[in-house]
């Protein structure tokens, strides 16, 4: 057993042996020692004694302590036990938050203190009494009020972490000398600190919770101080649990501060809590032009992409030294200079500016912006290649080949102009209305909407049927400035119709038989302005589609590298307005005045007239001899909501399909082609334009997902509808090459002809009856009959009325009455159709229905008066080889 202090050595009432080994063997063997005899002993005998202190056990013996040496460690390694033994602490174990948790009880632990002495006596006390320890324990209590007094502690009395806390108010506070309330202790919650109080109150000190101060914080409770708020901090209040992080446009760079500082004006910070003043910049959308210390923020407009801190020579490099996500770039589709980086150009197709650092463009293009390559190199649509001997060659031969086709499309007019289709009308039908809808997607392609690049592929294409030809080598002929290509490419339709003028004068000094004809070259210069009609009005336009750039500029949609109003733009004005008002609107009105006046001109027989024109009216039937008009003014109208609204696609988009819808109701109701399939094929061409059209508004705006999905299906079904009807018209192309009858005669293919017609004697004989049959027929109830039809019926009786009389049977005395409707005799075009007249006079039928006629009103028959003819105007009387030559001829 080992004792409460191991320094203390208890002896009996004997002898006191010095002896180390006694002591030893006491100290070794007490334990084993029977406490009974061992007090008997200790009793009886003066001895050294080891046992616990305080112990009821020898109390009575009155022992005495005995005090050795300090313990020695190294004596005791060596077995020598002169010194005192070694201590043993003792311990209880508690909560180490005590004095949080139980303050009280801390408080009274801390400040018992029971002497020794006391112990003893109490122990001695309920020896000798044998009275129970709580009896004695309160006997001792109630006898030493003195002393336990001392242990309770003073409830007003705070240890550190604490303060004073008014029960009653439930709040702290700050006194406790007058307080009339019972004051206690309470831990101080977070956003306070405890301080020590010097009151003069019983103790003399405690402590009381204080709100921590601004610039300061305090997150936990019971604490003795408050923490400074940090860098990017700040706090403007008074007993706040944490610190406030500075807000935008602010930063904190010092400890402890009430107020953030304030960025440079016109610059914001990333978020909150920013630590420098280096953590100032421009805001998202937009960019420091000062390159100094100071701040220049300005907006960033179209085509600049700035991420916060934004600036103008991160820009300029490309890189930042904050981060990628923190540098301003150039966006996709626009280019600007490294002299003025923040004035951006849109370009004129996104692929060519790549975007990212100012002055970027693809396929080694150069200028503003991204429009031309240097010299000595030529565009080939993707890059910018080097200007070989083959490309001057190709284009020399190709120019060569022009002026030859021109030529041969003199010669190659010589077909007759009938109401059917023949084999080569069948064949240059076809390819010319291919050639129509190829222009036409290529003008439809010129509009300012971000076509999907599968689209714009095919615009592409179709654009060089509109002398989009800078793809295909043309800089390495014409150069690289825009005004002289421009020039060159407006001069294929004056120098083709001079060079068939030039071609017709040369032909007069030929023989009579080589001569060219006058109204035949008309047609051909015609037939050549018609072809190139939409090509011819898209250049003259051109000058005058003017784009609107980000920075104000703006510039020719076609050469973008031409802004507009420049002395190049002047010059460019200038030839495209000769090009309009004299090409472009002087042939329109030559056309118009011609269709309306061809009737005219048919029924008067002036045939080297309606020949002249033969281009105008030979594709289409002779009822609907007007459409080649329409088809005409089609392309132009098609170019002019993008030359007047080029910067509003959706205004574009709407007149475009005003005018594509108009044009496709006319040709719907006139069913104008002289081949039925053609009509057809039209109709599905103008329909799917229209709803291409129509999906572009999809496009008008980024999208993506499912609406981009849909816009592209929608756009490639339509692709799809028209290159069916091309697939069409090309069949067409080769089947009439094999099979040569004339389309609408009696070896017709009932695909082109959209069914049978039925055999021509059959139909004649047919007619013949119908026609006695009407004679037999009284007015009266013809009247009748003809008054119960409907308007539809009557219209189609007035135009067989109207066919008859001017092709089958025309009447040789009123021939006007019997002419409902305007309509060109085919004999205009060839004397050899022209039909007999046939006399009302003579005829046996006639003179058969006036005698049933007086019969049945039982009167004379009436003598029939001639009827007045309108004279036929008379012409010139040429020479007898232009009368003969008119005859002989073959085409007119």
């Amino acid at each position: 057993m080992h004792s409460m202090d191991h320094r203390r050595c208890w002896l009996g009432s004997g002898r006191v042996h010095a002896e180390v080994h006694l002591v030893q063997h006491a100290r070794c063997h007490c334990n084993r020692c029977d406490l009974e005899r061992l007090h008997t002993v200790a009793t009886v005998h003066y001895m050294p004694l080891y046992w616990w202190s305080p112990d009821p056990t020898f109390l009575e013996l009155n022992p005495m302590v005995v005090k050795y040496p300090e313990h020695n460690s190294r004596e005791f390694s060596q077995g020598l036990f002169s010194s005192e033994a070694s201590q043993a602490i003792i311990s209880t174990l508690v909560s180490q938050d005590l004095i949080i948790l139980a303050p009280m009880v801390h408080n009274f632990a801390d400040n018992f203190d029971l002497p020794k002495s006391e112990m003893d006596a109490m122990l001695l006390d309920q020896k000798t009494t044998g009275h129970a320890w709580e009896e004695v324990t309160c006997r001792w209590i109630k006898s030493n009020q003195a002393i336990w007094q001392a242990w309770i502690p003073d409830e007003s009395e705070c240890f550190p972490g604490f303060g004073l806390y008014d029960s009653v108010l439930q709040d702290f506070t700050d006194e406790r000398v007058n307080a009339t309330n019972k004051i206690v202790c309470q831990a101080c919650p977070p956003g306070t600190f405890s301080q020590k109080l010097e009151d003069n109150y019983k103790s003399g000190s405690t402590h009381v919770c204080m709100p921590c101060d601004q610039g300061t914080s305090q997150a936990s409770g019971a604490s003795l101080s408050c923490k400074p708020c940090q860098e990017g901090e700040y706090q403007d209040q008074l007993g706040s649990t944490q610190c406030k992080r500075c807000d935008f446009g602010t930063y904190q760079d010092e400890i402890g501060q009430v107020v953030c500082k304030a960025c440079p004006s016109t610059t914001n910070t990333l978020g909150f809590g920013s630590v420098a003043k280096t953590d100032c910049g421009c805001s998202a959308g937009y960019i420091d032009i000062d390159e100094t210390v100071q701040f220049d923020c300005v907006e960033c407009g179209e085509g600049l992409t700035c991420p916060a801190l934004s600036q103008l020579k991160d820009l300029k490099r490309g890189a930042s030294d904050v981060g990628e996500q923190f540098t301003p770039k150039i966006k996709k589709g626009y280019f600007s200079t490294q002299t003025n980086p923040t004035s951006v150009f849109r370009c004129g197709s996104a692929s060519l500016c790549p975007g990212g650092t100012p002055g970027s463009c693809a396929g080694g293009l150069l200028d503003t912006p991204c429009s031309k390559c240097r010299e000595g190199k030529t565009w080939t649509g993707s890059l910018c290649e080097d200007c070989g001997g083959w490309r001057q060659a190709l284009w020399v031969l190709s120019l060569c080949s022009i002026f030859a086709f021109l030529i041969l499309a003199y010669y190659l007019s010589t077909s007759k102009v009938t109401s059917k289709a023949t084999v080569l009308f069948a064949t240059t039908a076809s390819f010319g209305m291919l050639v129509m809808s190829m222009q036409n997607m290529g003008l439809i392609g010129m509009m300012t909407v971000q076509w999907p690049p599968n689209l714009q592929g095919l615009f592409s294409v179709c654009q060089f049927l509109l002398l989009d030809i800078d793809s295909f080598g043309f800089g390495c002929v014409a150069g690289q400035f825009e005004p002289i290509r421009y020039l060159l490419g407006a001069m294929i339709f004056p120098v083709g119709v001079a060079w068939l003028g030039l071609a017709y004068a040369v032909s007069r000094l030929l023989p009579k038989k080589q001569r060219w004809e006058g109204p035949k070259v008309c047609s051909t210069m015609g037939a050549f302005l018609q072809v190139g009609f939409s090509t011819m009005s898209a250049t003259s336009l051109a000058p005058m589609m003017c784009y609107k750039h980000p920075n104000g500029e703006r510039s020719l949609l076609k050469y973008p590298g031409v802004l507009c109003g420049s002395t190049e733009h002047t010059f460019m004005l200038v030839v495209g307005w000769t090009l309009l008002s004299v090409f472009v609107l002087g042939f329109m009105a030559l056309c118009i005045f011609a269709v309306s006046q061809v009737p005219t001109w048919s029924a008067r027989k002036r045939n080297r007239l309606v020949a002249s024109v033969r281009f105008l009216i030979f594709r289409f039937r002779l009822d609907s001899w007007w459409f080649g008009v329409p088809l005409l003014v089609r392309g132009p109208l098609i170019n002019l909501p993008v030359v007047l609204a080029t910067d509003y696609p959706p205004i574009q988009v709407v007149c475009i399909c005003v005018i594509l819808t108009v044009m496709m109701v006319m040709q719907m109701l006139s069913w104008p082609w002289k081949v039925p399939l053609l009509n057809l094929t039209d109709c599905i061409i103008s329909f799917c334009i229209v709803l291409l059209v129509t999906t572009s508004s999809l496009f008008l705006q980024n999208v993506g997902g499912a609406m981009y999905a849909f816009a592209h299906a929608v756009s490639t079904t339509m692709l799809g509808g028209i290159f069916l009807a091309v697939a069409v018209m090309a069949s067409m192309t080769v089947s009439a090459l094999f099979y040569r009858s004339a389309l609408g005669g009696k070896k017709e293919l009932k695909m082109f002809n959209l069914g049978s017609t039925p055999k021509t004697p059959e139909l004649a004989a047919k007619i013949k009856e119908m026609a006695v049959a009407l004679e037999e027929m009284h007015v009266e109830p013809l009247s009748k009959n003809l008054v119960a039809m409907s308007v539809y019926d009557v219209s189609k009786i007035t135009k067989c009325i109207t066919l008859l009389a001017t092709e089958v049977a025309p009447p040789a005395e009123n021939g006007y009455a019997f002419k409902f409707h305007k309509r060109i005799s085919s004999h205009s075009f060839d004397p050899s159709l022209r039909v007999k007249s046939q006399s009302f006079r003579t005829s046996t039928s006639r003179a058969s229905f006036l005698e049933k006629t007086a019969e049945n009103n039982k009167v004379e028959p009436a003598e029939v008066e001639p009827a007045e003819v309108e004279p036929a105007e008379v012409e010139p009387a040429g020479t007898a080889e232009e009368e003969k030559e008119e005859h002989n001829s073959t085409w007119m």
